[in-house]
């Protein structure tokens, strides 16, 4: 008696199971039927239509998350033509004068991604044709929404939105059907937006993956070589330079790249190369400050090496060429302050390398060591008078610059002026600890 009652209520429990089941399935698909209803039935006018526009969205989420729904076309065809039917009433209502407040943009990507799902599902021949009409009506929509992405700096939107608009095109060339972009270049200038917005949003892997598509087409513009140059360097990829110097040669007028191939020569410190290459860039920018003061830095800075090697004479040559271009810039901005401050540096780094002679000197108390060295100091001395104005000057400019207050800190003591070294010592000290 008691096994017969077990019996019985398992009988009724798995009953209950098959009527709950078969109820919770007609439920879900009598929301899809819901939804499908509503499709083309919204008014096109601000206020009208919000409850159905409610009730389709309530509907056709819930629908496609049992279980029943998940894995098969419908739903997910049927949830994309609810959300291209919205993105389509809300152009009705722009032509219209109207603008509805609850409008969401993201809705174009949600019928992609609806579309997307129900082409890999479909099992018959027209579903996959009617998923790739839906998913080619919302690249125009989703064009919009990839380029406002990109203006607003926001690269990680833009870059997954161009990703759809290219992923449909590759679909319909896949499947024989006419292209989204009958234009190559068209097609082409998709890919590449795709590509920069990878990088900008710092995916390199997956924004190398469409650079690359153009870049095998051997012409590819200044923009790709830049991208693939970009992603390689930061990779640390041996061979980035060989995108550089390959886009330089397609493209000689290229400023990106010559500014690239700039900052590598900068990185790499190959300053006699930086000369030839900063000259090109001002004969191309003339207004552009940076190169002056940059130029001007160079011979600085070949200034120094040649002095550390004891060919002064070499060493005056670069940094009068040098103060040219640090002085070109001030002519074209008296106010700047680092053309200012280089200068001012270039005389002090003349007078500071010549300590090294003083301590040599030091020792030797003969008559004529003394004179050598007061010959030396003199001279050391009067290039520090020289860069004194410009760090004055630097320092009314930027109060705050560290850099600044320590060289008028070191000059002040050089010239035996104690209290004012130790003002510019208490003006340091003032600075914040960052």
């Amino acid at each position: 008696m008691k096994k017969n009652l077990v019996l019985s209520l398992c009988i009724i429990l798995s009953s209950i199971s098959v009527i709950f089941s078969q109820s919770h399935e007609e439920t879900s698909k009598k929301a899809i039927k819901k939804v499908s209803k509503i499709i083309g039935t919204i008014s096109p006018k601000v206020g009208e239509g919000d409850a159905k526009i409610k009730e389709g969205i309530d509907n056709i989420e819930w629908a496609v998350q049992q279980d029943d729904a998940k894995g098969t076309f419908e739903p997910w065809f049927t949830r994309g033509k609810f959300y291209a039917d919205l993105v389509n009433r809300n152009q009705i209502m722009e032509s219209l004068k109207f603008k509805d407040p609850n409008y969401n943009p993201s809705w174009a990507i949600t019928a992609h991604e609806s579309y997307r799902k129900a082409f890999d599902l479909a099992t018959k021949p027209y579903e996959k044709k009617d998923a790739l009409k839906g998913l080619k009506e919302m690249v125009s929509h989703q064009g919009g929404i990839a380029s406002d992405a990109f203006n607003k700096k926001d690269y990680n939107q833009s870059f997954d939105v161009f990703k759809n608009i290219i992923d449909v095109q590759e679909l319909l060339v896949a499947n024989g059907e006419p292209k989204n972009f009958e234009k190559e270049e068209d097609y082409e200038a998709y890919v590449m937006y795709t590509g920069v917005a990878g990088v900008q949003a710092n995916r390199p892997k997956e924004a190398k993956v469409y650079l690359e598509k153009l870049y095998a087409k051997g012409n590819a513009k200044p923009e790709v070589y830049e991208g693939l140059y970009n992603i390689a360097s930061g990779l640390n990829d041996p061979n980035a330079k060989n995108y550089l110097t390959e886009g330089r040669a397609k493209h000689p007028d290229n400023n990106a790249l010559l500014f690239a191939e700039i900052n590598l020569a900068l990185k790499e410190n190959k300053l006699d190369e930086l000369v030839s290459k900063l000259k090109l860039a001002i004969e191309k920018e003339p207004n552009n400050i940076s190169l002056y003061t940059t130029t001007g830095s160079v011979y600085d800075n070949l200034a120094a090496k040649e002095m550390e090697a004891g060919n002064k004479d070499k060493a005056n040559a670069y940094s009068l060429e040098g103060k040219k271009y640090f002085e070109a810039a001030l002519e074209k901005d008296p106010s700047n302050s680092d053309a200012t401050y280089a200068i001012g540096a270039m005389y002090y780094n003349q007078g500071a390398a010549l300590t090294k002679d003083l301590a040599k000197l030091d020792a030797d108390y003969s008559k004529t060591g003394i004179q050598k060295y007061e010959a030396v100091q003199k001279e050391m001395l009067a290039l520090f008078d020289k860069a004194l104005p410009y760090f004055q000057k630097a320092e009314s400019l930027k109060p705050s610059d560290k850099n600044t207050l320590i060289a008028l800190k070191e000059i002040y003591a050089k010239k035996n002026q104690v209290e004012k070294s130790n003002e510019y010592k208490l003006k340091l000290e003032k600075l914040p600890k960052n």
